[in-house]
C-alpha cells in the first residue's frame, strides 16, 4: 500500500502482529527488515531492537555475466572477465568437502522425513526458527512469487541436511541465493557438501554467482 498513510497502516499491521504473537506465547519476535521497514520497527511506537547485521557472501561461479553496468562503473566485459578469472581461481583453490556415504537429490517439496530431522533435532539446538514440514512448504513450495529449489542429502531412508536455494536476478546476474538449511549439529559438514554440490550444478546452469546471507 502507498500513500500518504502507509506508515500509519504499516505500524498498525507491526503491532497487531506482535500483540498476537504475545497473545499465542512466544517471548520474542525476529525480523529480517529492508531499507524501508527498519526505521518504522526501531521507532518509539514499536521499539526493536537490531542485534545483528548479517554478511552477504558471494562466490563468482565461471558463467558470471554482467547484462547490465555493474556498480562501480566498471565496463560489463571488464567485470566479466574479471569474475570469470576469480570463479576460476576459487574453482583451483577450494577443493570440494569430500561427501560420506550418502547422496544428494533435488527434491519438488517437504515430506516427512523433514519432520523427522526436525523432531530429532530441534530440542539440540539454542535456538532455531521452526523447521517442520508444513512450515517449509508453507514458505517455499507455496510462494507466489519466488521459485524455491530443495537440495537435501539422504542417508538411507533419512533426510540428514538440506539446503533451499531460490534463483535471482541481483545486479543485472542471473544468481542463486541460498535462503535456508538445517543439520544435526554432529553433521553440519554436510551442510558444506551440499553447497558445493549446489555450486557445481548452478556452473553447468550458467548460473553468475551463488550467494547467502548469513
Amino acid at each position: 500500500f502507498r500513500g500518504r498513510l502507509a506508515g500509519s497502516y504499516a505500524v498498525k499491521l507491526a503491532s497487531a502482529w506482535a500483540e498476537t504473537s504475545r497473545e499465542d506465547g512466544h517471548a520474542f519476535g525476529i525480523n529480517f527488515p529492508n531499507a524501508n521497514s527498519v526505521r518504522l520497527l526501531t521507532s518509539d511506537r514499536l521499539g526493536w531492537t537490531p542485534i545483528l547485521r548479517p554478511s552477504f557472501l558471494v562466490r563468482p561461479l565461471p558463467g558470471l555475466r554482467f547484462t547490465e553496468r555493474p556498480p562501480g562503473g566498471l565496463p560489463p566485459f571488464l567485470a566479466n572477465l574479471g569474475g570469470r578469472a576469480l570463479a576460476a581461481g576459487l574453482s583451483l583453490l577450494k577443493r570440494p568437502p569430500k561427501a560420506p556415504p550418502g547422496r544428494i537429490v533435488e527434491l519438488d517439496g517437504f515430506d516427512a522425513r523433514f519432520d523427522a530431522l526436525w523432531h530429532r533435532e530441534a530440542e539440540r539446538a539454542p535456538a532455531a526458527f521452526l523447521r517442520d514440514a508444513a512450515t517449509l512448504s508453507w514458505r517455499y513450495t507455496s510462494h507466489p512469487a519466488y521459485r524455491y529449489r530443495i537440495l537435501a542429502f539422504e542417508r538411507g531412508d533419512e533426510i540428514a541436511a538440506y539446503l533451499v536455494a531460490s534463483p535471482r536476478s541481483l545486479m543485472g546476474l542471473e544468481s542463486l541465493l541460498v535462503v535456508d538449511g538445517w543439520a544435526a549439529p554432529s553433521d553440519t559438514g554436510l551442510l558444506a557438501v551440499l553447497a558445493a554440490d549446489l555450486a557445481r550444478r548452478a556452473a553447468k546452469e550458467g548460473v553468475g554467482i551463488l550467494g547467502a546471507q548469513v
